[in-house]
């Protein structure tokens, strides 16, 4: 029996209690916390964690901990610097010098005024393909001075 089956015959069609929805929800939130996450993805993890140890509610409660926030803000900087030093790899100056190239040769393909709805779903499409946004390139070329 599937979920759709169950609720069929035991939920009279709704979405009530489901054990095998629920099976399925806990393994792939299993799945979900076995996965490596990202650089990005575990500095929101701590930033979330700081908005729940540094707030008032902690102050009130007693729960304030100011060693243990220090400790995830100097995880922060440490993952950043990770990032930082990743991006750098990604993005040397020969590359970034490239990649800009090749971005402006494409916007002036789109011909000179304002930019049409149908030219920036273009643009996305192309960041999509490319790998990296605009955003990047930017960062890159701040960087290095460009």
């Amino acid at each position: 029996m599937n979920e759709r089956e169950y609720d069929i015959i035991h939920n009279e069609g709704g979405e009530g209690y489901n054990p095998i929805r629920e099976t399925r929800i806990k393994r792939e939130m299993k799945e979900e916390a076995a996965r490596p996450k990202t650089i990005s993805e575990q500095m929101d993890s701590i930033r979330h964690q700081i908005s729940i140890r540094d707030c008032s509610i902690a102050r009130e409660c007693g729960t304030f901990d100011q060693a243990e926030i220090d400790a995830l803000r100097a995880e922060i900087k440490k993952l950043e610097g990770q990032e930082e030093a990743e991006f750098l790899a990604n993005w040397s100056l020969d590359t970034t010098k490239e990649r800009r190239e090749g971005w402006n040769t494409m916007i002036k393909g789109f011909g000179s005024g304002k930019m049409s709805q149908a030219n920036m779903q273009k643009i996305y499409a192309v960041q999509g393909r490319q790998g990296w946004m605009l955003a990047d390139l930017k960062r890159a070329v701040k960087i290095h001075n460009l």
